[in-house]
């Protein structure tokens, strides 16, 4: 079909070429027959449709000219015209210009046609290629002059001189999480970024403040505009565009209100999210607080894993009055995924156990994936005797194991302690003895590991040791890992998912930078942490995987063909491994397990991946980059939402490789089948399947901008009776030294009333003061001690310097590093500040040279590192102040 319509796109008006129709039949025509063309095309041009051919249902070849008359305009449109249809083209060829013909003639090809230079190139998981046989053509005809007019035979000129050729045959979706995420950044974007740069911001920080605003403005629509590079940047162009823009290295209450302010808080976000999802309580004048955010629920709720394994860690610092968070984490491919999070102003047994019941009071009938109050299988914590008390007192049912690596750690500290005598020598051996015992695989092994260690005639020179080993070796159940077999760890021995959720909390939601208050503290846990894991879990399951993943999760399976795999059952295979003997091993995908000896607790295994690849199996033990239902699973955690566009999670087909075979990519009878709601994966817990999730309400989070803006209304701090009005060179009189006197005494009766009141939290603290305060032999030693008493513990305001207390206002109290940080850094920083996240400055990697040679720079002593292993081989210690933690 072949014809010549005139036309423009946002006019009603046409000028028809055939005249044997008129205006409104040609109209109609057009618009009832090419509405796809007609739709795509940019407004505000006049276009002159010269051929149409459908090629298959959605697909077709299109010949039309433009009104443009030059080459700038011509990219421009072109510009436009990819920015409408969401496609992104790439320049295949191009013509010389003549001058005599053309003034501008280049040849497009879709993004999705690489050209690989290698067959294996296509078969990565980071590969956009697909042999998109999609093309675009653009020519700007010259016009003829008087002369040559007559010979020219082109009835289009010199009204459109712009010839388009569009093969819209494209073999992917253009409206999918895997396609939008290979489009280029938008000129809009990138201004917002240059100006996110220019106020101080790091790639890190200001990708992260982006993807705040893009989760504010489009709310429910943030699933699909976080997927679209051109409005959402991945990390690497960030840090690509700082380095080209910029060269130099960038800068960064308390009383009876305070507590009523705290419960009117709690009350306002259950009232706004309408479920009780946070409660106070108070036990020996100690406040408890527990929050569950809705976020936290449906993890709990409808993650599998939540029922087996639990980590729970806690950290302080975060606010002035250095109250203690305790974060309740489960695992997944994810990372660690929030079900519990607890604020208590003091670790004591009965205010953890206070915190701990609050929580039971407002999760949901069926959390921990329906054991209910009965909480997970497993507890992983530190060595806290007094929270391991209060879960063994709130969850009798629940086995609790201690982390294997703090374990190890606290063993070499007390190897170098001084006052144990211990050779350096003999530290790495000691330590090997007893990490031999930690990881027997049977309990006869640990006991001939424990008898070895007893026998041996290094560690008979040390019975302090012995007797160390010996009340270990009473606690064996909780650390050793032959009694972890039957337990559904899943190969978790340490609580790296704790850790790494205390590093987030402090350098991504609190910037490293105190909390004012309690009100303060809780308000950042229930807006900022539910909006981090939101965002964190949207970008997976748009498999936009722009965070580190452990290896785990990615393992080397694709080497085991599928030939070497064998369906025994509904989901059991077996898997034959072609080595010098040929092994078999049994996978059940159902429950994520495998018989060799790093899956038979149910950790990733590479053969467990080889059934998952080549099966299309459904499996939480990995990163759902081509999993349609577990991407779904991903986002219905962090927004509640079941149903998506249709074909929204459909991946990118493989080069080579035929639609049915690929089981990433739906043939297009199963498009919407995902969008059903009898055919989305609910991964409901089988023991209470008809409780429904609770509904989704987003947190409003207008009080973001102004965290900073909070004055202090209610610490009464530096304004007391304690103030001193004597100058600094005249000896104080005796009213003065009688005032003071009645101050010491004043402070020690308070001591010994709250030493009285809570002895379990502060006989160990008074001690260790009463220890300090002796070992102190000079005046000039007992002055400094005096004068940074309480100073490091943000509780203090006091400040002399006004230029002090303007810091203070504009930045607030820093959140302190913990000392072996300091020591293991590689970056030179200078002082204790937090290196924050993100691609190191190449000005930081370089230490300052002096110009002058005749000044030698001081060099500085090597600092112990962090890693332990490398302190063992080393035989040196764990950084500097090793008993502090922040």
């Amino acid at each position: 079909m072949s014809y010549c319509i005139s036309i423009m796109a946002e006019s009603t008006s046409t000028t028809l070429c055939n005249f044997g129709r008129s205006k409104e039949e040609n109209t109609d025509f057009f618009c009832k027959n090419h509405t796809s063309l007609y739709e795509s095309l940019p407004p505000d041009y006049a276009y002159h449709i010269c051929n149409y051919q459908e090629v298959a249902d959605g697909k077709y070849e299109a010949e039309f000219r433009i009104d443009i008359s030059n080459e700038d305009d011509a990219k421009l449109w072109l510009e436009k015209y990819q920015q409408l249809t969401k496609v992104t083209f790439r320049v295949g060829a191009t013509k010389l210009k003549n001058g005599w013909v053309n003034l501008f003639k280049v040849f497009y090809r879709c993004q999705h046609k690489t050209l690989p230079r290698s067959e294996t190139a296509s078969q990565k998981m980071s590969s956009k290629n697909t042999n998109c046989p999609a093309k675009l053509a653009v020519t700007v005809k010259k016009i003829p002059g008087k002369l040559s007019r007559a010979k020219s035979k082109d009835l289009h000129l010199p009204a459109y001189q712009t010839v388009v050729k569009i093969s819209h045959t494209h073999n992917h979706m253009n409206d999918s999480a895997d396609t939008l995420k290979h489009r280029d950044v938008s000129k809009e974007t990138i201004e917002k970024f240059k100006d996110l740069f220019s106020k101080g911001h790091s790639p890190a920080s200001a990708l992260n403040t982006h993807k705040l605003d893009l989760q504010l403005q489009y709310d429910q629509d943030y699933v699909y505009e976080a997927a679209d590079r051109a409005n959402c940047p991945d990390t690497q162009f960030c840090h690509r565009l700082y380095r080209k823009i910029f060269d130099k290295a960038y800068g960064a209450a308390s009383g009876e209100k305070m507590l009523s302010d705290l419960e009117a808080a709690i009350a306002g976000y259950n009232s706004e999210v309408g479920e009780v999802c946070a409660k106070i309580d108070q036990v020996n004048n100690k406040i408890a607080i527990a929050l569950c955010s809705p976020l936290m629920k449906r993890c709990s709720q409808k993650h599998e894993y939540s029922r087996e394994l639990v980590f729970i860690d806690a950290t302080g610092g975060m606010d002035r009055y250095d109250c203690r968070v305790f974060m309740l984490l489960t695992h997944s491919a994810a990372g660690g995924l929030p079900v519990g999070c607890l604020i208590v102003t003091s670790e004591s047994r009965d205010c953890i156990t206070l915190a701990l019941k609050l929580y039971l009071d407002i999760i949901p009938k069926d959390a921990f994936f329906g054991r209910g109050t009965l909480g997970p299988h497993v507890f992983l914590s530190d060595d806290s005797e007094a929270e391991r008390q209060s879960l063994a007192a709130v969850f009798p049912d629940a086995t609790l194991i201690l982390c294997v690596f703090h374990l190890l750690q606290a063993v070499w500290r007390f190897l170098w302690e001084g006052k144990n005598q211990i050779r350096k020598e003999h530290r790495p051996q000691l330590l090997f003895a007893v990490k031999k015992m930690t990881f027997s695989m049977s309990e006869n092994t640990l006991e001939e590991a424990y008898e070895e260690l007893q026998g041996s005639d290094v560690a008979r020179l040390y019975p302090n040791f012995l007797a160390h080993v010996e009340k270990l070796y009473s606690r064996r159940q909780a650390w050793a890992v032959c009694y972890r077999q039957d337990l559904p760890t899943r190969g978790n021995n340490t609580n790296n998912y704790a850790e790494a959720a205390m590093r987030i909390l402090k350098d991504q939601i609190f910037e490293r930078v105190r909390a004012y208050n309690v009100v303060q503290l809780f308000d950042f846990l229930v807006t900022r942490v539910s909006s981090y894991y939101e965002r964190r879990l949207t970008d997976l399951a748009n498999g936009r995987v722009d965070v580190t993943v452990s290896r785990k999760y990615l393992p080397g399976g694709s080497s085991i063909p599928a030939t070497s795999i064998t369906k025994i059952g509904a989901h059991c295979y077996e898997v034959k491994i072609e080595t010098k003997e040929e092994t078999k091993y049994n996978v059940d995908t159902e429950i994520g397990v495998c018989t060799c000896t790093t899956g038979m607790n149910g950790a990733p295994c590479k053969h467990q991946y080889a059934v998952v690849r080549h099966f299309n199996e459904t499996s939480l033990n990995f990163l759902p980059l081509r999993d349609p239902h577990l991407r779904e699973h991903m986002l219905f955690l962090a927004t509640g939402q079941k149903n998506v566009r249709p074909g929204w999670f459909t991946s990118l087909p493989i080069a080579g490789l035929p639609l049915e075979e690929d089981p990433g990519v739906q043939v297009p009878d199963q498009m919407g089948s995902l969008s059903d709601d009898d055919n989305v994966v609910e991964f409901e817990c089988p023991s209470v399947a008809s409780v429904a999730a609770p509904s989704s309400s987003n947190v409003a989070v207008e009080s973001l901008n102004v965290q900073r803006m909070l004055q202090n209304k209610f610490d009464m701090r530096g304004s007391g009776p304690l103030q001193s009005n004597v100058d600094g060179g005249e000896p104080p009189c005796n009213d003065k030294l009688a005032s003071l006197e009645a101050a010491i005494n004043d402070c020690a009766s308070q001591l010994i009333a709250k030493l009285k009141r809570d002895p379990e939290e502060l006989s160990e603290p008074v001690e260790s003061y009463v220890q300090q305060f002796n070992s102190l032999k000079t005046n000039s030693a007992l002055v400094g001690a005096l004068k940074t008493f309480g100073k490091y513990t943000g509780a203090s305001l006091d400040m002399t310097s006004s230029k002090k207390k303007k810091q203070a206002r504009r930045k607030g109290v820093a959140i302190k590093v913990q000392p072996a940080a300091v020591s293991r850094r590689k970056t030179v920083l200078g002082g204790r500040r937090c290196l924050h996240t993100g691609r190191k400055l190449r000005e930081l990697k370089k230490r300052k040279t002096v110009d002058s040679s005749q000044l030698i720079p001081k060099k500085k002593p090597r600092k112990a590192p962090h890693s332990l292993s490398q302190c063992v081989t080393n035989n040196e210690g764990i950084g500097q102040n090793k008993s502090s933690k922040w």
